[in-house]
């Protein structure tokens, strides 16, 4: 479990490996005095296990499905990344629920500066935008951001980032068309399969609908 709040900016070594599985060194002399073989750090957004640690360096196997939803697979030797290591049971709370999970990938349309702030906006497919919720928390390569508005066609969102955020994260140096990891948050995605059975047209789902409205009825939850 992450909340978003990028610890540091790691340098990428190398990016290699087979077809199936390949491996990504990430040089961090900040957190790497932190891990442990075994742990759990989102890059990029991307929960990774560390596999091993050697002179400040981590390495992590990655594999073909986070390749396919990640943009992992385009990192070069010489890039950077957004680093947190997973959240401690005593830690603060900064951003949101992150699990490390990428729904998807997002391409950064425009890039625009209103005084300090930069108003950056992400196109994303539609299997994506339908949980993107005005003023909801979104992942953008493992930052917790919130959404400032929606393309009215639902072709794009926008976030609002402040100038320290684009000086401690990757986000300073995204160029437009230069793709992101798209984490959605997951309490929309809960809602949505639990509810799901009880918009359902056929009959079990209409009875279970009716049994559902009863239920909140006798709780108290709606009069």
């Amino acid at each position: 479990m992450f909340t978003g709040i990028v610890e540091d900016c790691g340098d990428v070594v190398y990016v290699g490996g087979g077809a199936d599985v390949q491996l990504l060194i990430i040089k961090t002399l900040k957190l790497a005095p932190k891990c442990n073989i075994g742990d759990s750090v989102s890059i990029n957004g991307v929960c990774l296990t560390v596999t091993v640690i050697d002179k400040g360096e981590l390495s992590f196997d990655v594999t073909t499905e986070t390749l396919k939803h990640s943009n992992i697979g385009g990192l070069r030797s010489g890039m950077q990344v957004n680093l947190e290591l997973a959240m401690s049971p005593n830690g603060r709370f900064g951003g949101h629920f992150v699990l490390g999970h990428a729904d998807g990938i997002g391409s950064i349309k425009a890039i625009d500066r209103q005084g300090a702030f930069f108003i950056i906006k992400i196109s994303v497919s539609d299997s994506i935008m339908r949980y993107i919720v005005h003023k909801g928390s979104v992942t953008i390569d493992g930052i917790s951001l919130t959404v400032a508005d929606i393309d009215t066609n639902g072709s794009f969102f926008s976030i609002a980032v402040i100038p320290h955020t684009m000086s401690v994260t990757t986000l300073g140096c995204k160029r437009i068309g230069e793709s992101v990891n798209i984490e959605v948050d997951i309490i929309g995605k809960y809602v949505e399969r639990f509810i799901a059975p009880f918009l359902s047209d056929n009959n079990k789902g209409a009875r279970e609908s009716e049994s559902l409205l009863k239920k909140l009825t006798e709780e108290g939850f709606i009069r």
